[in-house]
């Protein structure tokens, strides 16, 4: 398993979505079989409303200020099971089938798409690996 330290994490990114023109939400992306955690993105009102339309998952992209049909190019697809808001309606659990083999945009070192973004162990600085 790859490993990522505390110091490589983007700590400025609530800052840049803080930051854009376009009212979004946090969305976990979970497995509706496994329960695996596939993914964190954001729905804008548009990506939310298509991904009703459509039944697959459309995000908004906070750093190209657009929609993403999640597989558009990648041929995977994210079949929505279900929606669901939180307590306190500031975010959303999307659960989801995959129509494909992966799901993140990154690649392992065979070229393949990872099953779920979640594919690198944290390690915070100074912390033991062991730990977590």
């Amino acid at each position: 398993m790859e490993m990522v330290n505390s110091e490589q994490l983007d700590w400025q990114k609530i800052r840049t979505v803080g930051a854009i023109d376009t009212d979004v939400l946090p969305v976990a992306v979970q497995d509706a079989d496994t329960r695996e955690m596939i993914m964190i993105a954001y729905l804008s009102r548009e990506a939310l409303a298509e991904t009703a339309h459509t039944g697959q998952a459309v995000f908004y992209s906070t750093s190209r200020h657009l929609l993403h049909r999640k597989g558009e190019t990648s041929g995977d697809v994210l079949e929505v099971v279900s929606l669901r808001a939180n307590c306190d309606s500031n975010s959303v659990l999307m659960e989801v089938r995959k129509q494909g083999t992966g799901a993140c945009h990154e690649r392992d070192a065979n070229g393949n798409h990872y099953t779920s973004c979640f594919f690198r162990k944290l390690v915070p600085v100074g912390g033991d690996p062991g730990e977590q």
